[in-house]
């Protein structure tokens, strides 16, 4: 075992081979310890990267930046030990569900680690509207470093409420669960883009819609659901107005991309025939495949093939 003696200043400094050797050791041991893990930074459940401050300022501790280019690009062992990116002012267009919150302060072209994923302290600029109410979700603002932004695809698990410009605790990462909402207007068939008035805190979502030749009419008010794409707000379904939902399973089965399926309900054996409102998504599935179903005017249509859990 090497024995390692401390000097003061003026000794003459004597280095074996050994000692310098286990130095080397010791160093690179500490260099390619992992960082993305959450005991590493606050004890949230999150992922950490290092950033370097590319912004061409000095940036603050919970600051906002847009992920760029991977530094060590060549180096794969040094990129899988020690991730890092060059972090960037934010835009919307090209760091949409891209971007790290700063855990320190640092200057220009430091390094410094950043959460890019998972649950961590963060700025919200609130809408005026949102004054003394919560928040449920924000996103990056093209050109701010500061501060994140009310709406968008990142969920607020909670805010101060008494302030427009506010702390928050934010999970980052695409929201994994569907909102709900009703139309803020009637809708023609064949509508290309629908305004949804959000049930948590009544603002607009707008949303374009997928696959405007199959979408009927319906009126103000009625229920929908939606969640957030990489990009942008995406419809779920038009919710059936009173919510009755249906169980049953595939009659014959159903091929990929049909526009129509045959379905055994779960209280008789009467086959009935549902529409698919989206068939570009319909994936092929056996019979007896568990699904849900609704009224939707005159007949049926197909809410999912999932297998829901029972409520």
């Amino acid at each position: 075992m090497v024995n390692f003696q401390h000097v003061q200043s003026g000794d003459p400094l004597v280095i074996s081979a050994t000692e310098y050797n286990a130095m080397l050791d010791a160093g690179q041991a500490a260099r390619n310890r992992p960082i993305n893990h959450g005991t590493h930074g606050n004890g949230l459940d999150s992922l950490y990267v290092f950033i370097a401050n590319a912004t061409g300022r000095r940036l603050q501790k919970f600051d906002v930046v847009g992920l760029d280019e991977a530094l060590h690009k060549a180096d794969l062992n040094e990129f899988c030990h020690r991730p890092a990116f060059k972090g960037v002012v934010p835009n919307k267009e090209k760091h949409a569900g891209r971007f790290g919150i700063l855990q320190a302060d640092c200057e220009p072209r430091q390094l410094v680690r950043a959460c890019v994923s998972g649950i961590t302290i963060a700025r919200i600029r609130a809408q005026e509207e949102s004054n003394g109410k919560e928040i449920f979700s924000c996103d990056i603002t093209d050109g701010e470093t500061q501060f994140l932004s009310q709406g968008g695809h990142q969920e607020v698990l909670w805010s101060d409420s008494t302030t427009n410009d506010r702390w928050a605790l934010i999970r980052i990462g695409r929201l994994q669960r569907f909102f709900k909402g009703k139309l803020k207007e009637e809708i023609k068939a064949k509508s290309e883009t629908i305004t949804i008035i959000a049930d948590e805190d009544e603002r607009e979502v707008e949303i374009t819609l997928p696959y405007p030749d199959q979408t009927p009419a319906y009126p103000k008010d009625h229920p929908c659901r939606y969640y957030a794409g990489l990009k942008e707000w995406m419809l779920l379904d038009f919710a059936p107005k009173e919510q009755t939902i249906l169980k049953g399973q595939l009659a014959s089965g159903c091929l990929e991309g049909a526009s129509s399926v045959s379905i055994t309900p779960g209280d008789d054996h009467e086959t009935i025939t549902a529409a698919v409102p989206y068939p570009d998504d319909l994936k092929e599935c056996p019979a007896g495949h568990p699904c849900r179903y609704y009224a939707d005017g005159d007949g049926w249509t197909l809410l999912d093939l999932a297998c829901p859990k029972e409520e």
